[in-house]
């Protein structure tokens, strides 16, 4: 009989008899789940089909993960069942941090996140449902070895990732939704409409001969799915893809034989429609041109940016004066930020600057910004050679 611990005491003890799980014929549930992604993972481009997928190593983090337990009290009526319940509530009460929860699949460093479900079966049976929660979960392991399949993942075929391809469901037919469009006119903003991404939902049935095994071909599949770049999926009777994993995945329908253990890993996969294989360049704006007047020649900018791409990081940021229509050279201050003071434009012309930025992949990319001077005003108390003109007193 399979003993869950929870603080290292016993719950048997305290009249807990572990049940099964919807599916299943093990009291746990979630235990085997792989956590989504935390932060952003990817970015969608409105000039190009599908996303940028974030899959450098740096980018990729993960959440934690829900694992449930399922079992029942019994006693000699409700009374009693309530009563033992409450020996167990009176435990969690006690915990002050992360404690574990162990059973012959593992430990886990859980907290309890929701209602503890109670509901009487007849008068003297109470099914009971824990939902805890593990803020960091442990998922350890290997690589699965390249076998050059055919069909499979990354060359590996779904026998040797621990069993076979049920279903590939979702859009391997489709064509994507358009991504939004903001219209000015009847035509304006029709051709060039982008697509978003494709996702598609794989079931694989793992069957393994024994627990341990199940587990080590669930670690394989963290190990892949959780591995910086794109993966590559080869199906028969479709096309090939490039993919990225950044929900995780489900294990459900899990039954543990004395020489067998088996379950259904349920995953959607997204696909990586841009190449990250060659790093995109950063995205630059200079920002919006301006037009001052003189005297007043100086221009603080505000509405630069500068994205990197690819799992890049901004290195560098340069502006420099390119020409102008005058004579006049202006000057700049902090032309190594995305907010430098532009000033020195004495004379009415237009003056232009190049904002450059440089990424951790090397790649560069520039934006140019146009300033337009217009000569003073003169306004009609300056303009003294009119001062003896009458008529401009008196109304029109």
């Amino acid at each position: 009989m399979n003993t869950y611990r929870l603080n290292n005491i016993d719950l048997g003890s305290l009249g807990f008899i572990a049940g099964k799980q919807n599916g299943s014929n093990i009291a746990l549930t979630g235990c085997f789940d792989m956590p989504a992604r935390t932060g952003k993972t990817f970015h969608s481009w409105g000039a190009e089909h599908g996303i940028e997928p974030y899959v450098s190593a740096a980018e990729i983090s993960f959440g934690g993960r829900v694992i449930s337990l399922v079992g029942y009290i019994y006693g000699a009526g409700k009374l009693d069942c309530t009563n033992k319940a409450n020996r167990i509530f009176e435990l969690i009460d006690s915990f002050s941090d992360l404690v574990p929860l162990s059973c012959k699949w593992g430990t886990y460093q859980v907290y309890i996140n929701q209602p503890i479900a109670g509901e009487f079966i007849g008068d003297k049976a109470l099914k009971m449902t824990f939902s805890f929660f593990e803020p960091i979960a442990v998922m350890n392991g290997i690589m699965p070895s390249w076998t050059n399949a055919e069909h499979g993942i990354d060359g590996i075929s779904f026998k040797d990732l621990g069993g076979v391809l049920l279903s590939s469901v979702g859009d391997r037919a489709n064509r994507p939704s358009p991504k939004g469009l903001n219209f000015t006119s009847k035509t304006d903003g029709l051709a060039g409409i982008k697509t978003e991404v494709r996702e598609i939902t794989l079931k694989i049935f793992i069957d393994q001969p024994d627990p341990v095994a199940f587990q080590a071909k669930i670690n394989g599949l963290y190990a892949l799915f959780s591995a910086p770049g794109l993966r590559k999926l080869n199906m028969p009777t479709d096309l090939n893809r490039q993919f990225f994993v950044k929900d995780g995945f489900k294990v459900s329908n899990i039954n543990s034989r004395p020489n067998r253990m088996t379950g259904i890993v349920e995953c959607k996969i997204t696909e990586g429609a841009l190449n990250v294989s060659t790093p995109l360049p950063p995205i630059v704006d200079a920002g919006l041109d301006k037009t001052i007047s003189i005297p007043n020649e100086e221009i603080v900018v505000t509405d630069a940016s500068a994205l990197a791409r690819s799992g890049a990081v901004i290195r560098t940021v340069l502006w420099e004066f390119i020409s102008s229509s005058s004579a006049v050279v202006p000057l700049l201050s902090g032309e190594n930020t995305l907010t430098p003071r532009l000033y020195g434009m004495s004379e009415a012309g237009t003056y232009f600057f190049r904002l450059t930025v440089t990424d951790s992949n090397g790649l560069k990319a520039g934006s140019v910004k146009t300033i337009t001077v217009r000569a003073a005003y003169t306004t009609f108390w300056e303009d003294t050679e009119n001062w003896n003109d009458l008529s401009i007193w008196n109304e029109i």
